[in-house]
């Protein structure tokens, strides 16, 4: 039962960062100036904002099956986690192949989605 409502979660999250992109677009397409590396920026951050709602949901998990030490386990997994996002920032800004400014609002955007997953489940259930 658990899983099931785990997966849920973590769909309709994906599913409220896909909301995130489309509505994160509009602005993108009209005040950046280089439109594909801005909306690359956004692909960018809102797969990088799933992969860590995945992860999330895989640590959790694991964690809920673990004898001991979960608590570690989480904020071991969180750092591992937060340090993987910060080399892509990383890479991504030195390299200049995507505008860093969309990839952080396409990263915001799990947050975002998180906030409005009530919203969501209200709006499917009907």
């Amino acid at each position: 039962m658990e899983e099931r409502d785990n997966s849920t979660t973590v769909k309709l999250l994906i599913f409220g960062l896909v909301i995130w992109f489309v509505l994160a677009s509009i602005p993108v397409l009209i005040f950046v100036s280089d439109k594909l590396k801005g909306e690359l920026g956004l692909f960018a951050g809102v797969l990088v904002a799933a992969g860590m709602a995945v992860s999330m949901n895989i640590s959790a998990a694991k964690s809920l099956h673990m004898e001991r030490h979960q608590s570690s386990y989480l904020a071991w997994s969180s750092i591992i986690r937060l340090v993987i996002v910060g080399a892509l920032i990383a890479l991504f800004g030195f390299t200049g192949w995507i505008n860093i400014i969309t990839m952080l609002i396409g990263i915001f955007g799990l947050k975002v989605s998180a906030y409005i997953q009530p919203l969501l489940i209200k709006i499917l259930k009907k």
